[in-house]
Order: structure tokens, then C-alpha cells, then sequence
């Protein structure tokens, strides 16, 4: 459902979303996602998040309902930019009603999000601001 994969040189966050949920486990994946995030958070302090909804399919409305609680989360963490990949014009349609944070972009590619990430993370361990 959910893999995470933590990048230090960049500071980002990638977080991989899979298959069709139920409810349950929509609610087991926020509980995750929140879990995992606050440790990042107490680890490295501010990071880039990268949300991969590219092997993701369409949800259910109640799901879709549910899964509003990851832009809360996302709220409340230092997130310097986070960057979507939804290849689906359906998904984006149900994500989009959930995002309203202006460091958040839409992408339907890796390579797009990656470059808009890219120009607020550091390279090697030097801050973006000194490039």
C-alpha cells in the first residue's frame, strides 16, 4: 500500500502508493504515513516530499474521503515542496479536491517532479540557496 524510501542527500521523502484500498486501510496508511513522517521530521527537520501515485489506481469514494487526512498531516510537517505524480486523469481528479497547499505541484511524470523538487534541495550537502 504505502513504501517509503528516505533519500538524506537530497532531503527528500518518497513515498510509493499501491493497489486499491479499503477503508481499514486507508486509515492503517494514514496512521502509517504520520508515524513515518514524524520521524523524518525529528531525524532531519525540514525535507521535500515526492508522492508517487504512478502504480496507483482509482478508490472508492469513501477512501478518497478518507485519504483527505494526508493533506492535514502534510499541514502540520515542514514540508519545503512537495511534488504528486499522478499519471491518471481520474486520480488527479480525485486527488486535486484534496491539495490546496501552494509548495504542492501535479506532475504526470517522474522527471518533471524530480527537476521542480530538485531546484529547493540541496546537492551533496550543500543547501539549495548556494548553488
Amino acid at each position: 500500500m504505502l513504501e517509503f524510501i528516505f533519500d538524506q542527500a537530497k532531503g527528500r521523502l518518497h513515498v510509493k502508493y499501491t493497489g486499491f484500498w479499503t477503508e481499514a486501510e486507508s486509515r492503517s496508511s494514514l496512521d502509517e504515513f504520520k508515524t513515518y513522517t514524524k520521524n523524518v521530521v525529528a531525524k532531519y527537520g525540514t525535507f521535500t516530499l515526492l508522492d508517487d501515485m504512478s502504480q496507483w489506481v482509482p478508490q472508492q469514494a469513501a477512501v478518497v474521503e478518507s485519504n483527505t487526512g494526508f493533506g492535514y498531516i502534510c499541514m502540520e510537517l515542514p514540508i519545503v515542496r512537495n511534488a504528486i505524480i499522478i499519471p491518471s486523469a481520474l486520480i488527479r481528479r480525485q486527488v486535486i479536491r484534496t491539495v490546496q497547499a501552494e509548495q504542492c505541484g501535479i506532475y504526470e511524470e517522474y522527471a518533471a517532479a524530480d527537476a521542480w523538487l530538485g531546484e529547493v534541495e540541496p546537492v551533496h550537502g550543500m543547501p539549495a540557496a548556494r548553488r
